[in-house]
């Protein structure tokens, strides 16, 4: 309430500035006073320093030291001073994601490395970063998609009438029509001339997808996921 006194005596967690400083926004506005570790010099770190991690290692007396939680540099250091307090140095391993060590009565040694890294979860499936499901969505959320749809005779496979061609978080609605239907007139000919011989499916969205996008990358400077399909009539 007004008049109240906030202290905030944690760091921003690098990522989250946007929320912590809206709620900081927000404290202001109800008529209290924020003091941060930017005005103040609040801090109050949650891990130990580094006398307090020797003080550890000299009461524990490790055999093997592997430090962990931080960034490579933070790990380094913690590594040196287990050095400094005594470890044996061919018994202090500095390990990345993904490194395996083995640990026995007489020695250690980094045997292996596996795959490490993100993975996402959406209902029942998991992916890596680069599985083709996150490669598309990154696609989507930043270019948006186009659907081109077009009809061929079942018979000689020629093309029916002209492809049809949506779009959805590609452009602004009111450019879309416009953009669109120029496409298509683009498409046509090109659509029309591979259908005249028998072509395999694969060759031919490849063609599809390669014409819209040279088409839409120099009129938009984007690069939308294109879905193609053809309906035999």
């Amino acid at each position: 309430q007004n008049g109240d006194t906030i202290i905030i005596s944690a760091s921003t967690i690098p990522g989250n500035e946007v929320p912590v400083n809206d709620s900081i926004n927000e404290l202001v506005r109800l008529g209290a006073t924020v003091i941060t570790n930017i005005s103040q010099r609040t801090h109050v770190p949650g891990h130990a320093r580094k006398e307090e991690l020797r003080m550890l290692i000299n009461a524990t007396r490790p055999e093997y030291f592997v430090p962990i939680h931080g960034e490579y540099r933070m790990l380094k250091a913690h590594a040196d001073l287990a050095i400094e307090a005594g470890v044996k140095n061919e018994n202090v391993f500095l390990l990345t994601d993904g490194d395996v060590l083995e640990l026995d009565n007489y020695s250690g040694e980094i045997i292996d490395r596996i795959d490490a890294g993100h993975i996402f979860v959406h209902g029942l499936g998991m992916w890596d970063e680069s599985g083709n499901v996150i490669v598309e969505r990154r696609s989507l959320s930043h270019n948006g998609v186009v659907t081109v749809a077009f009809s061929r005779d079942s018979i000689t496979g020629a093309l029916v009438g002209k492809p049809k061609i949506v779009s959805a978080g590609f452009v602004h609605i009111e450019d879309a029509d416009n953009l669109l239907k120029e496409a298509a007139d683009a498409l046509t000919p090109v659509l029309a001339q591979h259908l005249k011989k028998p072509i395999e499916w694969i060759e031919l969205e490849r063609v599809v997808r390669n014409t819209l996008a040279s088409f839409l990358r120099h009129r938009t400077k984007r690069r939308p996921l294109i879905i193609t399909s053809a309906i035999d009539v």
